[in-house]
């Protein structure tokens, strides 16, 4: 199944492991970030078919991170899932694919990464 690198970015290493691990049965490659700034200088280092990313981080959130990949021609495709403990996304920001609540399903997680790299 796996058709390209998932990145994960959080600031919190825990959360970076656990979403590894519920991505691990998938089979899947992971690159992680601790910001949206790390994140960018990876996919553009990277070739990654999905990101799932937290909304609050230091230095680049979430809003921020989609918004630049939206604009930049060879990140603009790549699927965004945000997972955020504040699921209220401004009518003005940059829309993620998918906007999950934390704690998240895993079982949900990993059906919409499934279907992303399908």
């Amino acid at each position: 199944m796996p058709r390209g690198a998932v990145l994960i970015v959080d600031d919190w290493p825990n959360q970076r492991r656990l979403i590894q691990r519920i991505l691990a049965p998938l089979g899947v490659e992971t690159l992680t970030a601790a910001d949206g700034e790390e994140a960018l200088a990876l996919l553009r280092q990277h070739p990654v078919a999905l990101v799932v990313s937290d909304r609050e981080m230091p230095r680049l959130g979430g809003e921020q991170l989609v918004a630049q990949m939206r604009l930049d021609p060879d990140l603009a495709d790549i699927p965004v899932i945000i997972v955020t403990g504040s699921p209220d996304w401004p009518a003005d920001a940059a829309d993620p694919d998918v906007l999950l609540p934390k704690p998240c399903d895993a079982n949900v997680l990993r059906g919409h990464v499934k279907r992303f790299l399908a």
